[in-house]
């Protein structure tokens, strides 16, 4: 091969390297590579939280820093107190119907570095309940909330019932209204609020259906 050809072809291959690698360099340090950083900074563990008049809650300041300290206010004591203090939480105390703030200040060396706040409702509590139905099916070995099948007045309460049922090997009930189906039969449930007042439900426990063998 002519030597002069030879390293013409040695350059312009040299060439047509550097070329390509540069490109390839150009664009990767032009490309936006975003890094996602797990978020470690304090929270509350509640943003908001509806209560009835004379109700206690917890509310607590995660992930905390060892360096850090945490100081609780309310931004209107007339409608929540706070009650006791701890060094990450605090308990409150609804006192009044209303709308108010606990503001959770933290502190770095005497240097407040964030500000944390929890919407409060303090609601009134229900004169009426009243589910939607006068009965309903439910199948073997599953569950449902009854809370979704009544109507509380005032429509805006906290306040949720107290669920109680007339056979519990029918049927199996948390205070809160979760019901389960344990075998068939129809068991009656009885919601009940706190001034007395309450309505019952026909649960129906019927067999479970078994799609595999129909159709």
């Amino acid at each position: 091969m002519n030597k002069n050809l030879f390293k013409r072809s040695v350059i312009f291959f040299l060439l047509c390297f550097i070329m390509v690698n540069s490109n390839v360099a150009s664009s990767i340090s032009h490309m936006n590579i975003t890094i996602y950083a797990s978020d470690k900074s304090p929270k509350l563990n509640v943003k908001k939280k509806s209560m009835l008049k004379n109700q206690t809650f917890k509310i607590i300041v995660y992930r905390l820093k060892k360096n850090q300290t945490v100081v609780f206010s309310v931004k209107d004591p007339n409608i929540v107190s706070i009650i006791e203090t701890k060094e990450k939480q605090c308990t409150i105390q609804a006192l009044a119907v209303g709308k108010t703030k606990v503001i959770a200040t933290i502190y770095k060396d005497d240097k407040k570095v964030k500000t944390l706040k929890c919407k409060i409702t303090v609601t009134p509590p229900a004169v009426s309940v009243q589910f939607k139905v006068e009965e309903v099916d439910l199948e073997e070995n599953t569950s449902m909330n009854l809370c979704t099948l009544t109507n509380l007045k005032p429509k805006d309460t906290a306040e949720v019932p107290v669920f109680t049922a007339e056979d519990n090997d029918v049927l199996r009930v948390s205070p809160n209204g979760f019901i389960t189906g344990l075998k068939t039969g129809s068991v009656k449930v009885t919601a009940t609020i706190s001034n007395g007042k309450s309505d019952t439900i026909t649960v129906n426990v019927v067999e479970a259906s078994n799609e595999e063998n129909e159709g």
